[in-house]
């Protein structure tokens, strides 16, 4: 499912392949990002701009949750995550 990391247990040596991304290993477990949309791209057309921003205003105004809008990690959807969006789309911060 896309936006969730998956642990993984695998029995094999081979730690990344076509489609992975190998993230941590610790023994014979790997955490792989299954390919989640880029956080900040709120409609999901592959880049951030002023209109994921006005996405993400309307998520904190309305107090609907989104980890993609989640930009500054606290758990929880703010002006903050508008504005840091806003920054980006602008190319000020990377997200």
């Amino acid at each position: 499912m896309l936006g969730h990391v998956y642990n993984l247990t695998v029995t094999t040596d081979i730690l990344s392949g076509e489609g992975w991304t190998e993230v941590r290993t610790d023994c014979n477990d790997v955490i792989v990002d299954a390919g989640a949309p880029g956080v900040g791209d709120l409609n999901g057309d592959n880049r951030i701009t002023s209109a994921d921003a006005a996405i993400a205003l309307r998520l904190a105004a309305s107090g609907a949750q989104n980890p993609v809008a989640d930009v500054s990690g606290d758990h929880r959807i703010t002006s903050l995550d508008a504005l840091m969006i806003l920054h980006a789309a602008a190319g000020r911060i990377d997200l």
